[in-house]
């Protein structure tokens, strides 16, 4: 349709100004953003695609060098369902023992106590044959202390049952019961004692470890014998001085704690025929003393050899040609 005649026709001039005041209304209206930022705005919106592929290039980096620290971390975070207890027919076949896995420890065991025994036992045999012959030193080292006050006699041996001589005073039997023990022999005070008082510890030196009781007789106050050659064997009221023996002539021995009879304990000396000890190392020999100061150990062969030998280390009083 035609305008009608009269009417004011826009022109488009005004039309185009009209329409760029409203253009610039609105953008006044709305807040300006600078210009500077919409790089910035365009960068971080692909940023998510940069994000996600530098986590996998580090992913891929850490399993080709894995951080310590981080396996570290992982390992020591704990998932509250791996708490759980395995099923049961897992934790058995995990940590049981077959019977035949349980029968080969047991022999393996036995194996090595069997072997560790016997070096065991002669290991504290060999530590009790020591302890031994430090015992017959301490006494003999005594008796030739108490030679050196007595113009070079020995101490009497105790030869009968009521004496005085090295082991006790008097009656053996009454020592015991009243407690003195040993401390009543003429050796005790140099031994290291009071007279009449017994001091367990000295007394130790007058007991082989290996002598076990009951004890019978003397052999309550010791577990060594004199030689009864100190005396001729009963034929000499003094004992003899140490110039007379041989130097290895026999003093003092351990005697036979299992005798057939109570004469090996009836005093505080015996005959070389009444035997020597045999607990030490299977019966296979003792410990005895000389005249020299000297402890020696004696086996049970090379004793019974020496039994046959007259004059010999046992045979040895100085009285006679055969030394019996």
């Amino acid at each position: 349709m035609h305008p009608a005649i009269g009417s004011e026709v826009p022109s488009k001039t005004h039309t185009a100004r009209s329409q760029h005041k409203a253009t610039r209304s609105t953008q006044m209206q709305q807040p300006r953003v600078d210009s500077a930022v919409q790089p910035l705005t365009f960068s971080l919106s692909r940023l998510p695609n940069r994000t996600a592929d530098h986590s996998a290039e580090r992913t891929a980096g850490d399993l080709r060098h894995p951080d310590p620290m981080k396996q570290h971390m992982n390992s020591q975070a704990v998932n509250p369902n791996d708490r759980a207890l395995p099923h049961p027919q897992f934790r058995t076949s995990d940590s049981a023992f077959t019977l035949v896995e349980l029968l080969v420890v047991i022999a393996i065991i036995a194996l090595l106590i069997g072997l560790l025994l016997p070096a065991l036992s002669s290991a504290r045999d060999s530590a009790r044959k020591t302890k031994c012959l430090a015992s017959h030193k301490g006494l003999i080292a005594a008796s030739l202390m108490y030679a050196d006050d007595s113009r070079e006699q020995l101490p009497h041996p105790n030869w009968g049952p009521v004496s005085t001589g090295w082991l006790y005073v008097g009656n053996p039997n009454t020592v015991v019961d009243d407690g003195r023990g040993p401390s009543t022999g003429l050796i005790w005070p140099y031994v290291g004692g009071e007279p009449d008082s017994l001091n367990l510890k000295l007394a130790d030196v007058y007991r082989c470890a290996s002598h076990k009781g009951p004890y019978r007789g003397t052999g309550r106050l010791s577990s060594y014998q004199m030689n009864g050659a100190v005396l001729g064997y009963g034929r000499a009221r003094w004992s003899f001085r140490i110039s007379m023996f041989m130097p290895f002539a026999t003093v003092f021995w351990e005697s036979d704690e299992d005798g057939i009879s109570d004469a090996n304990w009836n005093d505080g000396a015996s005959f070389p025929t009444e035997d020597i000890a045999r607990n030490h190392a299977g019966g296979r020999g003792s410990t005895l003393a000389l005249i020299d100061g000297s402890a020696y150990w004696m086996t049970t062969p090379e004793f019974e050899r020496e039994i046959e030998r007259f004059p010999g280390k046992l045979w040895s009083a100085p009285d006679t040609r055969d030394g019996r």
